[in-house]
Parts: C-alpha cells; structure tokens; sequence
C-alpha cells in the first residue's frame, strides 16, 4: 500500500510538477501554485514560509514552467523577514486645516496631541501598497478626495523606504510586523482620545494585508477596514 501511494504521488507529480514545491530536508511535497515569471516564483516562497518556520526544512527547491530549479534557503527567508527597518514608518496627518502639507506623526503623544488632530473626527488610515510611497498621486488624490468630502483626519501610511524594493517577496513578508507596528500607532491614538469607532484603515495592494493584520492586533477593534 505505501509503494503504490508513493507511485500515485510520483505519477501525479511528473503530470504537474511546476505546481509543487520540493522541501529538501525531509523529501516531502506541498503543492502549491503555478509559477508565471520571477514574480510568481518570489510569491511561492512567501506560501511557504509558514510551512519552513515550522518544520526543519533547511532549504526548498522550485522548479519553474520553463523547467528551472530555484532554490531558496531557510536563512533567506528569515534574513528578508527581519530586515525591514520599521523606524522607517512614517504617519503622515492631513486635516482640513493643513491639506497640503503634512504633520509627521509618531508613537509620541505629546506630537499627536499637540497636532490638528481632533479626536471628535473621524480617522482615515490610508495603507498604500507594493512600489508606492506617499510622493505617488495615488495617496495624495485619496486625502484629496477625504478631506473635501468630509472634516476628517486623514493619516497616510508611508513605508517607502520598505516597499520601494524590487525584492517583492522582502516586503510580503514584512507586511505582519509592518500592520503591528501600525497597531501600535493606533493604540497610541486611543490613548489620545481617538475612538475605535472612528477609526477606518483603507488598504490598497500590499497595504490590505497590513491593513488586516493591524486590524487583528488593535484591541478594542476599530470599526472598518477596507482592502482594494
């Protein structure tokens, strides 16, 4: 019976080998989706990773729809999580009294409470995603839009430094300490007076995800998260 599981899993391996991933260490497979171009290839590590931190796996092996073998090592993966530099985030606060230039933001209260800040309004949390940062026209049409609509303050998230990196899978895989460190910015916030209530982070690429995972870590949990 484990002869012939083993010949079904080869069988069905050899028919559609790209949509598996090798793990060295222990011969196992986990399938996986198919790559298309160095994106996807960059992607299939990051489905993974849980997979590898949990294990013993000391390396994995990719083979490619044009056949090549792409190996990538534990210490790789570990070496891109950790190495965003999260100090590097910056809360860029746009009101209706300052809509074009920004107040820098931090874990300080006394810089929150001594901004245009009001805590009596809502609060936009505006996450941009992979290649952007706040210099694109994408953020700046979104506190545009806000802030004629509504009196409102609308905080840009800018982690530029981090997503500005053609290594897209570096900063997928920071997007969980990104989202708790934008978590501990908005508990912050409520300990300045803002209510979760108020409280709406908007996500966009790479920045839903942060957008979630802040969201998770945020208690009380804050009213709304949209992801586009």
């Amino acid at each position: 019976m484990l002869i012939l599981k083993f010949l079904v899993l080869a069988f069905t391996i050899f028919l559609d080998f790209p949509n598996y991933v090798y793990a060295e260490r222990n011969h196992s497979f986990i399938r996986i989706i198919k790559p298309r171009g160095e994106v996807d290839k960059l992607n299939l590590a990051l489905k993974i990773r849980n997979e590898i931190e949990t294990s013993n796996y000391a390396s994995v092996q990719i083979r490619t729809t044009e056949g090549k073998i792409i190996k990538y090592s534990l210490a790789t993966l570990k070496f891109n999580r950790i190495s965003a530099d999260l100090s590097s985030i910056q809360f860029l606060l746009y009101t209706r009294f300052n809509r074009v230039n920004c107040q820098y933001l931090n874990m300080a209260e006394d810089r929150i409470k001594s901004s245009n800040l009001n805590p009596r309004n809502d609060v936009k949390i505006v996450i941009h995603g992979w290649y952007y940062d706040t210099h694109k026209k994408f953020p700046i049409k979104m506190v545009k839009a806000y802030l004629r609509r509504y009196d409102c303050n609308v905080i840009v998230v800018d982690y530029g430094k981090i997503s500005n990196n053609l290594f897209y899978t570096s900063t997928v895989i920071n997007t969980k300490d990104i989202g708790q460190h934008v978590a501990r910015f908005i508990g912050t916030l409520i300990h300045c007076g803002v209510s979760p209530k108020r409280m709406h982070i908007i996500g966009f690429g790479l920045g839903c995800h942060i957008a979630g995972f802040a969201g998770e870590c945020v208690t009380p949990k804050i009213a709304r998260i949209t992801g586009e």
